[in-house]
C-alpha cells in the first residue's frame, strides 16, 4: 500500500473513530440525562410525601386543639349550670365569664380548622 492510500485510510479511520466517539458520548449523555430526570422525580416525590405528612400533622394538631377547647367550654358551661341549679348567681356570673372565654377559644380553634382544611373535616367539626 502506498503512503497516500495509507494516509487516506488513516484519515477515514480517524473520522470513523471520532464519529463513534461522538455517538458514544451522546449515548452516555442521554443515559446521564435519564438518570438525572429520575433523580429529580424521586426528589419531587419525596417532597410531596413530606409535605403531605406535614399537612396531616398540622391538621391533626388543630383538630386536637379544637376538641380540647370544646371540652373546656363544656366543663365551664356545666359549672355555670350547676351554680344556676344551686341558685348561686354570683358564682354563675363568674362561671359565665369563664365559659365565654372558653367559647372564644373554641371559636379560634375552629377557625384554624377552617384554614387548614380539608373541607370534609371542616364540615364535621361544625
Amino acid at each position: 500500500m502506498d503512503q497516500g492510500a495509507a494516509a487516506v485510510l488513516a484519515a477515514l479511520l480517524a473520522v470513523a473513530g471520532v464519529a463513534l466517539g461522538l455517538f458514544g458520548a451522546r449515548w452516555q449523555a442521554r443515559g446521564m440525562q435519564e438518570q438525572a430526570n429520575a433523580a429529580i422525580e424521586a426528589v419531587k416525590a419525596q417532597g410531596r410525601d413530606q409535605n403531605a405528612q406535614w399537612r396531616r400533622t398540622v391538621r391533626r394538631d388543630v383538630r386536637v386543639e379544637y376538641l380540647g377547647a370544646v371540652d373546656e367550654f363544656r366543663l365551664a358551661a356545666g359549672e355555670v349550670a350547676g351554680h344556676l341549679a344551686d341558685e348561686d348567681l354570683p358564682e354563675a356570673e363568674l362561671g359565665l365569664e369563664a365559659a365565654h372565654s372558653r367559647s372564644v377559644g373554641a371559636t379560634d380553634a375552629y377557625r384554624k380548622i377552617e384554614l387548614e382544611g380539608p373541607e370534609q373535616i371542616v364540615s364535621k367539626s361544625s
